[in-house]
């Protein structure tokens, strides 16, 4: 079962490259704040659509379209996924944790925003299931579908194998880093930092290609993971 979803997920998410691009675009953009709204209210329609689907079947990516009502599900979705993760950062101020120069906080510290990420996702999808943004916060519902519906096993063995995925992304793209420095060794200056200028290639091709299959991957991954037990 976790090798079907993550198999579906990742055909669902080469199934349009335009789709990648225009979803990319509006991640190159994101530091202005308002696209990151239409990521988000994209992940919000790739889960609504995967609801709906079967593991394994033909299901071609949503359409990168109806900006409105994108927007508005963004908010929702960016609210939802503010608040779960401000609960590792509140454990982490509460108890004064230096995770970046701590190894065990810091160890402790990214494996709470895992799993808060983690459920903070399935709480986006039980948000869509029952079209309610309460639900998001319905956490009696969202355990009981966790441990008594999905399985721990299954949330916990998709996890490690998205982990996976992106470890290996990341490890590519280090080495894709040095492969240009063999050819590119200029810096390039902006807001007066200076920045390697490969380094830089990296991060637009991150943020055009990466960041957004990555977006729909997770949304893929959710809706599937939340509508094969529900």
């Amino acid at each position: 079962m976790i090798i079907d979803v993550l198999c579906d997920s990742l055909k669902y998410s080469f199934s349009n490259p335009k789709n990648i691009l225009k979803l990319g675009l509006f991640e190159l953009f994101s530091v202005f704040f308002i696209p990151a709204f239409f990521v988000s209210g994209y992940q919000y329609k790739i889960i609504e659509h995967s609801l709906d689907s079967i593991i394994g079947g033909d299901d071609q990516m949503v359409e990168f379209n109806g900006f409105k009502q994108l927007f508005f599900n963004g908010i929702k979705v960016y609210v939802v996924k503010v608040i779960y993760l401000l609960i590792p950062l509140a454990v982490m101020f509460l108890l004064r944790w230096d995770v970046v120069h701590g190894a065990f906080e810091f160890i402790v510290f990214s494996i709470l925003f895992v799993l808060t990420y983690s459920y903070g996702y399935i709480a986006i999808a039980h948000m869509i299931k029952k079209n309610s943004f309460k639900k998001a916060f319905n956490l009696n519902e969202i355990n009981h579908i966790i441990i008594s519906q999905i399985g721990l096993k299954l949330v916990l063995g998709v996890l490690i194998g998205f982990v996976i995925i992106y470890s290996g992304l990341g490890v590519f793209l280090d080495d894709f880093v040095d492969f240009l420095n063999l050819f590119i060794t200029a810096d390039i200056t902006i807001f007066s930092f200076s920045i390697d200028l490969a380094g830089f290639v990296v991060l637009i091709i991150f943020a055009l290609l990466v960041q957004p299959f990555l977006h729909i991957l997770v949304a893929r991954i959710v809706g599937m993971v939340y509508m094969d037990f529900n």
